[in-house]
């Protein structure tokens, strides 16, 4: 519920201040979290999830199939996928959403599934050294150890390339 008040021809829109009540603990919760929705995304990115329901719909146990993935967490994982609105789940078939059709389909030619798979493969884990590099101050990237990050992003990008991970398009381009 929200206020609206007029003070000196300044008019104030917001929320009543709770009488003593603790603040609020949504957005410190939502934000500590947050790497739990993204991960779910990179790791479908990873296993090419969207590309496989390009075709249309399928059920989960020919998804666990084709994707090699185990029994036991399939479906909490495609459940996540729908309830992050990435998929949509219709009489026990999932399929893509508009989005992940257009920009996650590797077959198409607006993919740029390449992005997230670089984030996923690279930056994920360099994140996840956020603190021992505020703490020392080195890098966390492949210099870390002495190596140069250029040679392994391209090692990575060579790798996936001949795989078919990594897929230039007119709207990778544009980034």
């Amino acid at each position: 519920m929200s206020t609206t008040l007029t003070f000196r021809n300044h008019r104030v829109t917001g929320k009543p201040a709770r009488v003593n009540a603790p603040p609020e603990l949504d957005h410190i919760l939502q934000i500590g979290f947050s790497f739990w929705p993204a991960k779910v995304l990179l790791s479908a990115v990873e296993l090419d999830l969207f590309t496989e329901l390009g075709n249309g719909a399928l059920d989960a146990e020919t998804l666990r199939q084709r994707l090699c993935l185990d029994n036991r967490s399939v479906r909490d994982f495609l459940d996540a996928l729908v309830a992050l609105n990435f998929l949509e789940r219709r009489h026990g078939k999932y399929s893509n959403t508009a989005e992940t059709s257009h920009y996650l389909d590797r077959n198409k030619p607006t993919y740029v599934g390449g992005l997230l798979e670089m984030s996923n493969a690279r930056l994920y884990n360099y994140w996840g050294s956020l603190t021992e590099a505020l703490r020392t101050g080195k890098p966390q990237n492949e210099s870390k150890g002495g190596g140069d990050p250029f040679d392994s992003l391209y090692k990575v990008r060579c790798r996936c390339n001949s795989r078919r991970r990594i897929h230039t398009s007119k709207a990778s381009a544009m980034i």
